[in-house]
């Protein structure tokens, strides 16, 4: 959701210093472990706009894959919305992310929902997941993939009623003044945080570092493609960076 220059610089900046922490347990001359990542394909069978070359999307993510293919990976993750539009995008997209040697882990974005309501409830089956939320561990590692649409008024069909608690919540975010109270944002439920907060004690109990992967950013603050509960998501994760192992 945030502009290719900043998510480009996100990644250039923050994955080798993630990589490059706990190096004690590393083996001598690498890293402890290795992932790849891909961030918004957006493929659909459209005509370009906004300046985005939907058709583009194929041939530029076999390239992706087959580079990724070169690398001695633990897996992938591809950061939301794999297709642009319209339900048929995933059939042409998914045999490209099939070649990936390494296990490939995707996690929802707004775009992934961009499809007719009946179709709606088959958008995880095809992405490959069978929940919208899940973890993984990797050797000292957790690593949280988490539904940034979790609470979106795109999300499920019209006529859910999940659907009007999004528009509600939306509503009330407008009115308050909230910079990323956008349509096209989301937000994470209590279920979902819950789950968040047991992860988190887990990984501290088992002395793990974690990685969080989602489609919405939560920084900087005031960014209008934040995640719509930025604030609280943040509170949690520096609840458990702050306390202390028992």
């Amino acid at each position: 959701m945030f502009p290719i220059m900043e998510r480009r610089q996100f990644l250039k900046i923050t994955l080798p210093l993630a990589l490059a922490g706990n190096t004690s347990a590393a083996p001598a001359g690498g890293p402890d472990l290795t992932f790849g990542v891909i961030a918004d394909p957006q493929y659909a069978d459209a005509e370009p706009k906004w300046g985005r070359f939907y058709r583009n999307s194929l041939a530029k993510l076999g390239a992706a894959v087959a580079d990724l293919n070169e690398r001695r990976l633990d897996f992938s993750v591809t950061l939301g919305d794999l297709i642009d539009r319209d339900f048929a995008s995933f059939s042409s997209i998914m045999p490209i992310y099939a070649k990936l040697k390494a296990p490939h882990f995707p996690v929802c974005g707004n775009h992934d929902f961009e499809v007719a309501d009946a179709d709606k409830g088959k958008v995880l089956g095809a992405m490959g997941l069978e929940r919208a939320y899940y973890s993984l561990v990797r050797k000292s590692w957790r690593f949280l993939f988490l539904d940034g649409t979790d609470i979106g008024v795109w999300r499920h069909p019209a006529g859910d009623a999940r659907t009007a608690e999004a528009a509600a919540m939306l509503e009330k975010l407008a009115a308050a003044g909230l910079e990323q109270a956008k349509n096209y944002n989301a937000a994470i439920g209590a279920g979902q945080m819950k789950w968040i907060a047991a992860e988190l004690d887990a990984a501290q109990a088992a002395g793990q570092r974690v990685i969080v992967f989602c489609h919405y950013p939560l920084i900087p603050a005031a960014d209008p493609h934040n995640l719509w509960n930025a604030e609280e998501l943040l509170a949690l994760f520096g609840g458990a960076s702050t306390s202390s192992h028992t």
